[in-house]
């Protein structure tokens, strides 16, 4: 803060998370979307590449493969949403197919360069080198705690650049003295998460309380629409 000293008795870090930037040669260059900027766009790309099959990919491919883009999901694993049980990914993977949505499983984007015809991305698949043209891209795989530029080292607490700042199921630093909260400190970055571990660090840092995170019941959903799931007839 400007050389601003600040003295406290306990601290809370809580800085939060943004998209990962995709380690893609030329993309950075070209642009592309996140799941913060694609609220942004004032008109429908007619053909848009998803990079990343996890839940935030899914689910914003659906909605503009219904909204009438052309898409395609470029993603590493073998099957979407690789946290989930190969049955679930299946349906998904089946839904997909079915409503238009292009699929490139196991494939690996190498590189992204502008052409008079639009945004070309090169990848690799079995080996092969191909390639797509598309108007947009999104890039939809995971997020980055937001550890840089905290001087956390000068306050004795531990990190790392992948998994953010490290505590122990209290959400106590290194420094016992500082907590964290929220995606910054988060194995599962999710809005509702967030709420319920800032609840147990202000508890344990200010009421000398011993609450712990995996104490927690945490669910998650992946926003993705079936037609013909609804009982009562509706799509």
């Amino acid at each position: 803060m400007d050389g601003q000293t600040l003295r406290f008795s306990k601290a809370v870090i809580a800085a939060g998370a943004r998209p990962v930037d995709p380690p893609i040669e030329g993309i950075r260059e070209a642009g592309y979307l996140t799941s913060e900027t694609v609220f942004s766009l004032t008109e429908r790309p007619q053909r848009l590449a998803v990079i990343g099959g996890g839940p935030i990919g899914c689910e914003l491919a659906q909605a503009f493969q219904r909204l009438g883009s052309g898409v395609t999901i470029l993603h590493r694993g073998g099957h979407l949403l690789g946290r989930e049980g190969s049955d679930a990914a299946q349906i998904l993977h089946d839904t997909f197919l079915r409503e238009g949505i292009r699929l490139l499983l196991k494939t690996k984007p190498a590189k992204v360069s502008l052409t008079p015809d639009g945004t070309r991305i090169s990848y690799e698949k079995y080996g092969r080198q191909e390639s797509i043209t598309v108007d947009k891209i999104l890039a939809g795989a995971g997020r980055a705690p937001n550890v840089e530029g905290l001087n956390l080292d000068a306050a004795g607490v531990r990190y790392d650049k992948k998994n953010g700042v490290i505590v122990n199921d209290c959400l106590q630093t290194a420094n016992p003295r500082i907590f964290a909260a929220g995606e910054i400190c988060l194995q599962h970055k999710f809005t509702h998460m967030a709420d319920g571990a800032a609840r147990i660090a202000i508890q344990n840092a200010l009421f000398l309380g011993r609450r712990k995170l995996n104490a927690l019941t945490v669910p998650w959903t992946t926003y993705i629409d079936r037609p013909g799931d609804c009982s009562c007839g509706h799509v």
